[in-house]
């Protein structure tokens, strides 16, 4: 008889020390400094991270995210530019992305006409997606205007603005810095 109860006691306190165990992996784990996977490493449930995070250490790593990034990134970096870097709501990859300013000096320009200016961005090539950024005075001399950029030919980008009133030439535009980004797929 007491063997059998010593038996029911060791099968019981395994049984409650296995569900301790499932309890506390389900509620919370905590990895140390140093974690190496040989695959691929899926984090199923929120996840808080703190201090320094680094994701792949090779030219050939690939990173992707599935689902919702909340809060907020203090700094992305990216320590190569050979491999894709980015994909956004599942869209394609940008690999390359190049930034410059210019400053912008056009005066008045006819009805109907337009004025073009160019300048120089190492690595911008033909087909390029251009994005302008610029301050109030410079995009909002009139509201007869257009402004548009595009890539030409490699390392030059164009900006152009067109008056599209027909009746009278704009005021004289603002100086200004303006920047220019140029996004690659």
């Amino acid at each position: 008889m007491q063997d059998k109860k010593q038996i029911i006691g060791l099968i019981l306190s395994v049984v409650l020390s296995v569900g301790l165990v499932v309890v506390g992996v389900n509620a919370a784990t905590t990895v140390g400094t140093d974690v190496s996977v040989a695959g691929d490493l899926a984090v199923v449930a929120t996840t808080t991270l703190n201090g320094d995070v680094v994701l792949g250490n090779a030219l050939s790593d690939n990173i992707t995210f599935l689902g919702t990034a909340t809060g907020t990134v203090a700094s992305f970096s990216v320590l190569t530019a050979t491999t894709s870097l980015l994909s956004i709501g599942g869209g394609p990859m940008v690999t390359k992305l190049y930034s410059t300013s210019t400053v912008l000096d056009f005066g008045a320009i006819a009805a109907l006409a337009c004025a073009t200016s160019s300048t120089s961005l190492s690595g911008a090539v033909a087909g390029d997606i251009v994005f302008l950024g610029m301050a109030q005075e410079i995009a909002g001399a009139t509201s007869t205007v257009v402004w548009n950029a595009w890539v030409p030919a490699a390392d030059t980008v164009y900006v152009r603005v067109c008056n599209v009133g027909s009746s009278a030439a704009t005021p004289n535009f603002a100086t200004g810095t303006v920047r220019i980004d140029v996004l690659r797929h």
